[in-house]
């Protein structure tokens, strides 16, 4: 073994040792819960061994050991256990029969040790089958189809979080979108380049740290992912009631009326108590403060301010900001402290928030009206 398929042994041996233990951590802590890290850790287990798989080739250079080198792609189980874990983390409604979709992972990995275990020429006539290659094209498709739907479930998981929670920092899943768009673009459009204008080694070294740096971002956003719950439909299941899950978007005078009514009760409380300034504030919370239903506060702001519940409360935040700001606050806080100061959870959702109402950052902000 030269220099270089050292240096790829290493680089994947690192990328397996921590997707595996990452991995299996996350299922021994999860045993009896069965909550969404145990998928997470099952999918990180399947990442580590696709490196463990490589990293066996690399060590049987000249093919002569069939036994140092593991058929198992997981071209089925890895996109099958992101969606499983992605459904159980939303708080959209999950679908019953999800699990299901594991046996197709089962069958994958049934069919990895018989193709094992078998002896090296039959070995290579099963790889070499159509049905082996349709097996892996029809994977590859349905997991393509799989990070569709998650993209799309990902997008909603947002849109409902921002009716119920004024901040979703560690709530949302963007990661995940953000994680399926890199891929799509590394493996269809980066990596087949790469191979064209730079050397194999060079490819395999890029690939390999590429791989190690997703394990860690997978690793890191779903250990720190915060539980988020359809707080409005907790609620009515609490209190017995029937979930309404019609948008009723009448906007006859009556309606409107008793929509201006709640609005102004809401606005008064958040102004008078500053509950803006809780980072964590809920719709909930703003219902039991009004003594009004949380669909109702979310039709009525959704109504008249033509916006979701959290650009509402940041719209408070940033008013206020404004106002330390322009009074001299940022003599004594940084930026970002003035943020925290008036309910922000980090400084980039202020400046998101600031940025969006203003169009001009905070620094900017407070140049121009010096």
């Amino acid at each position: 073994m030269d220099i270089n398929q050292s240096i790829i042994l290493i680089l994947n041996t690192i990328d397996m040792t921590q997707s595996l233990s990452i991995g299996l951590f996350l299922i021994l802590i999860n045993r009896k819960k069965k909550n969404a890290l145990t998928y997470l850790g099952f999918f990180l287990m399947s990442l580590g061994l696709i490196s463990f798989s490589e990293t066996l080739e690399l060590l049987n250079v000249d093919n002569t050991n069939s036994y140092l080198s593991l058929p198992f792609y997981f071209t089925w189980s890895t996109p099958i256990l992101l969606y499983l874990y992605v459904e159980q983390i939303s708080i959209l409604p999950k679908h019953k029969h999800s699990n299901y979709l594991l046996v197709f992972g089962v069958i994958e990995l049934i069919l990895g040790f018989v193709f094992y275990f078998s002896p090296l020429n039959l070995r290579k006539e099963l790889e070499d089958s159509l049905f082996f290659e349709l097996f892996q094209v029809i994977g590859f498709l349905f997991g393509l189809y799989l990070f569709v739907k998650i993209f799309i479930r990902v997008r909603k998981h947002s849109k409902l979080l921002k009716k119920q929670y004024s901040s979703i920092e560690g709530r949302d899943l963007n990661w995940i979108n953000q994680f399926i768009i890199f891929n799509v673009i590394v493996f269809i459009g980066v990596l087949p380049a790469s191979f064209y204008f730079l050397s194999e080694f060079v490819t395999e070294v890029a690939f390999s740290i590429f791989s190690l740096l997703v394990t860690f971002w997978i690793s890191y956003h779903g250990l720190s992912q915060l539980l988020s719950t359809d707080l409005i439909k907790e609620l009515a299941i609490k209190n017995n009631q029937v979930i309404d899950t019609k948008e009723n978007s009448s906007k006859d005078s009556e309606t409107l009326e008793k929509y201006k009514s709640v609005l102004q009760k809401i606005d008064q409380e958040i102004e008078q108590s500053e509950l803006f300034l809780n980072p964590e504030l809920t719709i909930v919370q703003i219902a039991e403060c009004v003594n009004e239903h949380p669909r109702l506060i979310s039709k009525t702001i959704n109504t008249l301010k033509s916006e979701n519940f959290n650009t509402y409360i940041n719209s408070f935040r940033v008013a206020k900001a404004k106002e330390m700001l322009l009074n001299g606050a940022s003599d004594q806080l940084n930026i970002e402290g003035i943020g925290k100061e008036v309910g922000f959870k980090s400084n980039s959702s202020f400046y998101a928030a600031f940025k969006k109402q203003m169009n001009c950052t905070p620094l900017k902000f407070v140049k121009v009206h010096n």
